[in-house]
C-alpha cells in the first residue's frame, strides 16, 4: 500500500470517530432550576407564556399581520393578564 492510501484511511477513521464520539458520551446533568420548580411554578410559567405572547403579538403587528385595532385590543388583554399574574405572584410571596 502506498503512503497516500494509508494516510487517507487514518484520516477517514479519525473523521468517523470525531463524528460518532458524542453519541457515546453520557448526557450532562442539568443543574439550572426551571421556573416551574417550587410552589409558584404554575404562576411563573403562566407569566412567561403571557410575556411570550406579547412578543409574538408585537412581531405579528410589525410584519403587518394585524391591524392597529386588533393589536391594541390584544395587547391590552395580554397586559391585563400579566398584571393579574404578577399580582397573584406578589400575593403568594414574590418570586424569590
Amino acid at each position: 500500500m502506498s503512503f497516500g492510501i494509508i494516510a487517507s484511511l487514518i484520516l477517514s477513521l479519525f473523521a468517523v470517530w470525531f463524528v460518532l464520539s458524542p453519541l457515546f458520551e453520557p448526557p450532562m446533568p442539568n443543574f439550572a432550576a426551571s421556573p416551574s420548580d417550587g410552589p409558584l411554578g404554575p404562576l411563573l410559567d403562566a407569566k412567561e407564556r403571557a410575556l411570550r405572547a406579547i412578543k409574538d403579538l408585537e412581531m405579528d403587528f410589525s410584519m403587518g399581520k394585524l391591524s392597529q385595532e386588533d393589536f391594541d385590543q390584544s395587547r391590552r388583554t395580554l397586559a391585563s393578564e400579566v398584571a393579574a399574574i404578577l399580582a397573584d405572584i406578589e400575593r403568594h410571596g414574590g418570586e424569590g
